[in-house]
């Protein structure tokens, strides 16, 4: 699976971090869409726009 590979390669090439796997980056991925679904309505309120 490559999602697991590219950690791996990565912490061989020195650019990761030795304690970075495959869920670090979906996490944070995932948050970020999250965040914006969660708070579409307030984000609207605020600044006046709808994405």
């Amino acid at each position: 699976m490559a999602a697991r590979r590219q950690p791996q390669r990565g912490r061989e090439q020195g650019t990761f971090r030795a304690d970075v796997d495959a869920v670090d980056p979906h996490m944070a991925i995932s948050s970020y869409c999250v965040c914006a679904v969660a708070d579409r309505h307030r984000f609207t309120t605020i600044f006046g726009r709808d994405r």
